[in-house]
């Protein structure tokens, strides 16, 4: 009930995290966005570990075949029910940032052309137009449930909030009441039937007042945050994706199938 308990929203603070970094780049190199580069970049920083960690999970996997194996080569895998969460139930992620990465140009673009607060509330129809169409038609349809329609606006809000960062500006004015706001939404939400289809968009919100408070007032850090801290939660940082592809097959005990009685199970 507490927010040290929101551990399950972290792909929504993940895809807030990516949106903002991601758009901040490029409101900082202050030129139309370079998409050989761009793709490339992502390319290289997703695919080689992603695909070395599909090798070695891939044989542990009972419930995967050879359709599956294409469809998460292709990052597709995220489409189909059958092979959502066949191999490694982290991977459905990696296939929605993917394609969140090939739909940014149509964002830039309906940025210039309606702007971007415009845009955002344009996502959010959107993303609540698919929450209630999966609702009535699948509840439990997980292609649905976290489908890019439905998760574009989190990455988007991200991206938002860095257009307020670069000219020091804030979006939340009391940060200290919209955290304890939201916090209390989250925590109530739970003693009612409306925390499954509210809860992707109370956590993205309140991870977002979060970020742009860390941001906005360097103090918040506390003191106890110096050089050595900051450098190392770098470096942390470089290695979490590696982390994050092994971290549930080593959670659930997958490794033992593998490699005999390691006492991870």
């Amino acid at each position: 009930m507490l927010p040290s308990a929101f551990g399950a929203s972290g792909v929504e603070l993940f895809l807030l995290i990516s949106g903002f970094l991601i758009h901040l780049a490029y409101l900082r190199s202050k030129s139309t966005l370079k998409l050989g580069a761009f793709y490339s970049k992502r390319f290289w920083r997703i695919y080689p570990p992603y695909i070395i960690s599909i090798i070695l999970l891939y044989p542990i996997s009972t419930n995967a075949g050879g359709r599956d194996l294409l469809l998460h080569a292709l990052l597709l895998h995220n489409l189909s029910e059958v092979s959502f969460f066949s191999m490694n139930p982290s991977y459905w992620s990696l296939a929605l940032e993917a394609q969140l990465y090939l739909v940014y140009p149509l964002l830039l673009l309906f940025r210039e052309k309606w702007g971007f607060k415009q845009t955002l509330i344009m996502l959010c129809v959107l993303s609540i137009l698919a929450s209630i169409q999966q609702y009535v038609y699948a509840p439990s349809s997980a292609v649905l449930d976290k489908s890019l329609l439905k998760f574009w606006v989190f990455w988007a809000f991200g991206a938002f909030l860095a257009e307020y960062h670069v000219h020091g500006q804030r979006f939340f004015r009391v940060h200290g009441v919209w955290l304890f706001g939201v916090g209390l939404l989250i925590v109530l939400s739970k003693f009612t039937t409306l925390h499954q289809p509210l809860k992707f968009y109370l956590y993205t919100l309140f991870h977002a007042v979060l970020l742009e408070r860390f941001l906005t007032y360097p103090n918040f850090r506390g003191p106890w945050m110096v050089h050595s801290d900051v450098k190392g939660s770098v470096l942390l940082g470089l290695a979490s994706y590696s982390f994050y592809l092994f971290h549930q097959p080593m959670i659930l005990g997958d490794w033992v199938d593998l490699f005999g009685n390691t006492g991870l199970g």
